[in-house]
């Protein structure tokens, strides 16, 4: 897992999206990682094995389990889609739409450098909380207690 530098651009070229990243996978950080697996294996005493399909650059590709941004969280629609509370901004303003939310990984601005899952959870979670504080609603957190008690 690492960073990468989000140069990529999706658009839609005779209604077929398509995905133009210019040198692709040629971070500094891509071969700092390798360097380092390098290290950890060979004090493991393993074999460190780079992945055959980056061994020509035109073959290289990354992958993304979660991807991030398209609805990143800004201070207005001048610089996000939503706010940190998920709510959707009408156009480049400060005004919201009303009752539309996103909260799922799109509102992340950047990669975060390590699995986001726990960070797309948590962020979801926070805005369900403050919309269930906006509307008045409340949460029966006891509902949500384990099934097994930990020893003390």
């Amino acid at each position: 897992m690492s960073h990468d530098d989000a140069r990529g651009v999706i658009s839609v070229k005779n209604g077929v999206f398509d995905i133009s990243w210019n040198k692709l996978g040629c971070e500094s950080n891509f071969f700092e990682v390798n360097r380092t697996m390098g290290k950890m294996t060979a004090g493991l005493e393993g074999m460190f094995v780079r992945n055959p399909i980056w061994v020509r650059p035109q073959n290289r590709s990354v992958i993304s389990g979660h991807p991030l941004g398209g609805c990143s969280m800004g201070e207005s629609g001048e610089d996000g889609v939503v706010n940190h509370a998920g709510q959707v901004f009408d156009g480049n303003t400060n005004k919201l739409m009303d009752g539309l939310l996103v909260v799922d990984g799109s509102i992340v601005p950047r990669p975060v450098g390590c699995n986001p899952s726990l960070t797309i959870s948590m962020l979801a979670e926070r805005c369900v909380r403050l919309l269930a504080i906006r509307e008045s609603w409340t949460i029966d957190y006891d509902t949500f207690k384990p099934l097994v008690q930990p020893n003390n």
